[in-house]
């Protein structure tokens, strides 16, 4: 065989030795690689390569901004990615030390829309115990709360629109602390068959607040100054709870007050002056069904044009006109069936004037049944 000369021996040795380098740095880049990218991925990252350069890409462990389901158990997070906000339902949580423990965890994002328990055996809702998760809306029905706590909620004093406490036996709530809740719309609060709140009518007071529902409270009477430190208000519920009395000028000065339902109560008389008084322009729905009223004294309501009135389900003996000429004649409207109308020559001032009778419901009728837009208009000639 011949032998290769030894210049050319020389080359192809050197050639050789450059080959195994090469491979030898290959392997030691390749190892490199893999050991950054375990490293990496351990703190959930990784690095690809794409057209040759090096990029960074940061991994998730879930795909929603929900905490891991195991870590809030028995809590259910609730993730809506086509309107984007995330809630928590906690029903079946038992204890405030669960919930405390729950919302220790992590959080991948901690603001929430709506946080919400139902029939839940939960008692107290403690101080701090949310955490840094806040809420815009947080709904307690139909369990067993009894006490929320001073700071229950303070950490949601910037987020917090709308608090429902419904149909729970609440004892104590720090109603004070509403104040400091800047963006509040919406509070209520319904006791249903637990009528035991300690403090009586609350002392409410926020810049912002825009709807008021107490139901079923047992407050009885309310105070003169019940509303004034909410000039925002621009609903008022007041259902089913035993309200005798309302003082006269109680809604006085609430400029932006549109609704009042004082429906199911105990109401006998509504004063001079109840709906009738400096700033009411804005009102425009009254509700006072289902009451005892038999007497509506003259000027307890303001004539503002077009408000409607439903004074359905009470005692009313007669339509009086010195009440309900001036609304009338401003073209308001009233719903008053279901009351003990003797239809006599007291309501004739009505039935002869068909603008005046279109304005009351067709609904209405006269103690012995016959409906008030039936009644022949001769029949008060002798009136």
């Amino acid at each position: 065989m011949v032998q290769p000369c030894p210049f050319l021996r020389v080359i192809l040795i050197k050639q050789s030795m450059m080959l195994m380098s090469i491979g030898i740095n290959a392997a030691m880049s390749s190892s490199m690689s893999s050991s950054n990218y375990l490293t990496k991925q351990e703190h959930g990252s990784t690095l690809s390569s794409s057209n040759g350069s090096l990029e960074f890409h940061q991994a998730t462990t879930n795909t929603e901004p929900c905490p891991v389901s195991e870590d809030i158990s028995p809590c259910v997070c609730i993730y809506n990615s086509h309107y984007g906000y995330i809630d928590m339902d906690c029903s079946e949580v038992l204890t405030g030390d669960e919930l405390r423990m729950i919302f220790s965890s992590y959080f991948p994002v901690p603001e929430f829309r709506k946080f919400s328990t139902e029939d839940s055996p939960l008692e107290v809702l403690e101080d701090g115990v949310f955490g840094e998760v806040t809420f815009s809306i947080i709904s307690l029905t139909s369990g067993a709360l009894k006490e929320v706590q001073i700071g229950a909620l303070d950490g949601m004093i910037d987020t917090l629109r709308e608090l429902y406490l419904i149909n729970i036996p609440l004892i104590n709530f720090p109603f004070d602390t509403v104040a400091s809740f800047t963006k509040l719309d919406t509070f209520r609060l319904d006791l249903a068959d637990n009528k035991t709140l300690s403090s009586g009518f609350p002392n409410l007071t926020n810049s912002n607040l825009h709807l008021l529902w107490l139901e079923d409270c047992e407050f009885e009477v309310l105070p003169e100054d019940a509303f004034q430190d909410l000039p925002m208000i621009g609903n008022i519920i007041l259902e089913s709870d035993l309200i005798s009395t309302i003082p006269s000028g109680i809604f006085c000065n609430l400029h932006h007050l549109g609704v009042v339902n004082i429906h199911g109560n105990l109401l006998t008389i509504l004063p001079e002056g109840l709906f009738s008084c400096t700033g009411l322009q804005n009102l425009y729905f009254i509700s006072l069904e289902r009451n005892n009223i038999n007497t509506i004294e003259v000027n307890a309501f303001q004539a503002v044009a077009d408000i409607v009135i439903h004074l359905s389900h009470n005692n009313l003996a007669t339509i009086e006109e010195d009440v309900w000429k001036p609304l009338f004649d401003v073209g308001s409207h009233i719903y008053i069936k279901d009351n003990p109308l003797l239809c006599g020559c007291d309501i004739a001032w009505v039935v002869r004037n068909p603008d005046y009778l279109d304005q009351i419901e067709d609904k209405a009728t006269c103690i012995d049944g016959e409906a008030l837009h039936d009644l022949d208009p001769h029949i008060f000639d002798d009136c």
